[in-house]
């Protein structure tokens, strides 16, 4: 059940993904998407149904182990490990479903040309909430006329080539062509 649940989920949100036309996860048109996903219904939806299966099977054998069996040496130490694994279950959920970083709901057209150069394991080993804040910074940056390149040492990103085309009539807009490099 949780198989197909996590399988179904994930080929949805590719499917979802190949819509938009986003190819690639330096392009912040990429993180508005994961935005959006996150604050879909059908999503969280999926998510819970996902979760929910080893959760209510956890409580169940936990009620079993309690009431309908004999006091025996160790039960307690299996009543642990059991709890260690829902805790293992329920962490993963809560994440997906309530993401700690908060969302913002950014318009494709205000992320259209912002592109970062991202390590290939910052795909794995940084979240795309915490990349997001990287983007909202360099919007920042970009309508306040704040151009100067900064370096982060601590992390995997993110020099990003970024044109506002409109910055000072403070409208989110960018191009394509290079002319300022920005970074978080």
């Amino acid at each position: 059940y949780v198989f197909f649940m996590c399988a179904g989920t994930v080929a949805r949100c590719i499917s979802l993904l190949w819509r938009t036309g986003e190819r690639s996860f330096n392009s912040a048109g990429y993180v508005a998407f994961t935005w959006n996903l996150e604050q879909s219904k059908r999503y969280n939806l999926m998510v819970l149904l996902a979760a929910s299966g080893p959760i209510m099977f956890g409580i169940y054998i936990l009620i079993f182990v309690l009431f309908f069996t004999e006091a025996e040496p160790g039960r307690g130490t299996g009543l642990l490990n059991m709890m260690f694994q829902l805790g293992l279950v329920a962490y993963p959920a809560k994440l997906l479903l309530i993401p700690a970083t908060p969302i913002h709901h950014w318009t494709p057209e205000c992320f259209a040309g912002i592109h970062f150069r991202r390590k290939w394991w910052c795909m794995f080993t940084q979240s795309n909430d915490t990349f997001g804040v990287i983007i909202v910074d360099a919007l920042w940056r970009a309508k306040h006329g704040h151009f100067e390149t900064q370096t982060s040492w601590r992390s995997c990103w993110i020099p990003a080539t970024l044109r506002p085309s409109c910055a000072r009539q403070g409208r989110c807009k960018m191009k394509r062509t290079p002319k300022r490099i920005l970074s978080s």
